[in-house]
């Protein structure tokens, strides 16, 4: 959704005043606004990341405001944090890249299908085959082995 949002807000703003016009298709009657649920002056368009319904004044408010979701810098820095506090090893097996030469994702406790939230505490170091072989699946020892010191 924020990489939708991320990318209408850079295409509003580069996009000359013709470019935008001839790509808005007004939206059919009953079609409301997806920002403001406005019914008169609803358009429409596709961008690569999402299908995009919106009147003119929120299209205007999109291309002015500021993001809202963090710049990629602050989640690669929150993924390091992640990496260092379990010092760069698989908390579910116990290997390491150096030694065992595995590739590390940072994986969710809680997965985000299930609510899990991008926070410290919901975020662990696995290998790619743990990771893999965990998918989105909970479980209290998948938890138990998370949460060991």
């Amino acid at each position: 959704m924020w990489r939708a949002k991320r990318e209408l807000k850079e295409w509003l703003r580069s996009a000359s005043k013709k470019e935008v016009r001839e790509t808005l298709n007004r939206a059919d009657e009953g079609v409301t606004c997806s920002r403001c649920s406005a019914e008169k002056g609803v358009y429409w368009f596709e961008l690569k990341y999402g299908f995009h319904v919106y009147c003119k004044p929120c299209l205007e408010a999109i291309k002015n405001e500021e993001d809202s979701q963090p710049k990629d810098n602050s989640r690669l820095s929150l993924r390091f944090r992640i990496l260092e506090r379990d010092r760069f090893t698989c908390v579910y097996c116990g290997r390491n890249p150096k030694d065992d030469g595995v590739k590390l994702e940072v994986d969710h406790i809680i997965p985000k299908a299930m609510g899990g939230k991008d926070i410290p505490e919901n975020l662990v170091t696995a290998c790619r085959d743990c990771n893999q072989g965990k998918k989105d699946f909970l479980t209290d020892t998948i938890i138990q082995y998370a949460k060991r010191p």
